[in-house]
């Protein structure tokens, strides 16, 4: 499989960056292809406004009709090639504010494209949109009448709002909770588990 991993988190020694790093391990010895991007240290673009289309002519900038031209800057269409020559979509990142990290939803802004992830190509269907987070809270408050069920509520915009309405098969997330208060033996069950969770994914090539 082709595994395209996509980090959010601005320290690449935390646990977010060590998680991506256990991925990359974990993907390439089951003999699987993995492509990454760091949203932060790469310096992405992750603002979705006129200076991607200087040509699109208009006294009005709309983002979708601008998507539409299929007149993409280099960056863009550099990762359209990404996401096309990936089978799997692994997005790794923090809850903030019962949320994604900013530079994420920039990212989908910019990325998932009319005429390409969705009115047009679809470019994105069949794809399988995985996501492993890490929160402050524990595990155990991620439910619905508590904090907020991780799919259908805390991130629905996220798995339905996107990578159903992008046709994508949306697998169920790993997730990490009381991330910065695991002990030693705890944070290392969590990664085994994750290990686990991957090779379930993308069992050896």
């Amino acid at each position: 499989m082709n595994v395209y991993l996509i980090l959010a988190h601005p320290e690449i020694k935390s646990f977010n960056g060590e998680l991506k790093e256990v991925a990359i391990a974990t993907l390439t010895a089951a003999g699987h292809e993995v492509k990454s991007l760091d949203l932060f240290q790469s310096g992405f673009k992750t603002t979705a406004d006129s200076a991607d289309f200087p040509d699109f002519d208009t006294d009005f900038f709309d983002l979708q009709a601008a998507q539409a031209t299929l007149n993409y800057p280099a960056d863009i269409t550099a990762e359209h090639e990404k996401l096309l020559w990936a089978d799997v979509l692994l997005f790794q990142f923090p809850i903030w504010w019962e949320s994604m990290p900013a530079p994420l939803k920039g990212y989908i802004d910019r990325v998932f494209t009319v005429g390409f992830a969705y009115n047009g190509r679809k470019a994105l269907a069949g794809k399988k949109a995985v996501v492993c987070c890490t929160a402050g809270a524990p595990n155990s408050v991620w439910t619905k009448g508590n904090r907020g069920d991780l799919v259908d509520e805390i991130l629905h915009h996220l798995f339905h709002g996107t990578f159903d309405f992008c046709e994508m098969e949306v697998l169920p997330p790993y997730l990490i909770g009381a991330a910065k208060r695991l002990s030693a033996a705890e944070k290392a069950a969590a990664i085994e588990g994750y290990i686990k969770f991957i090779q379930n994914i993308c069992p050896v090539d």
